[in-house]
């Protein structure tokens, strides 16, 4: 199976997690033997489960039409900077630097 080096700052960043969860999910992966401390310093190498091959894809039968106008396109709104930052504000966890990063720059907006 092959092997990835995961940063744990990094990680926590894109899952949107604390440092501290993330190590403790590597902890658990270790205990089962698929995780482990690389060399590099807040690193860790994780043993990728091996991938098994899907079944093949149910097709419709060649008779099956899908019917006119059943999709519908999602509908864009547009929402002021007010809102984005309201909305922002209260999915952003403290210590997020992208989230902070984000609000800051509407904050930006908001002042020009």
């Amino acid at each position: 199976m092959p092997d990835v080096i995961l940063e744990i700052t990094e990680l926590a960043n894109r899952f949107r997690e604390t440092p501290q969860t993330i190590k403790d999910a590597l902890r658990l992966l270790r205990d089962i033997g698929r995780a482990e401390p690389a060399d590099l310093d807040g690193c860790w190498k994780l043993q990728l489960a091996g991938t098994l091959p899907l079944p093949p894809f149910p097709r419709p039968p060649a008779t099956h039409k899908r019917p006119k106008g059943s999709y519908v396109r999602p509908q864009l709104s547009w929402i002021s900077l007010a809102e984005a930052r309201m909305k922002l504000q209260a999915e952003v966890i403290p210590g997020d630097a992208v989230g902070q990063e984000m609000l800051r720059r509407i904050q930006q907006l908001a002042g020009k």
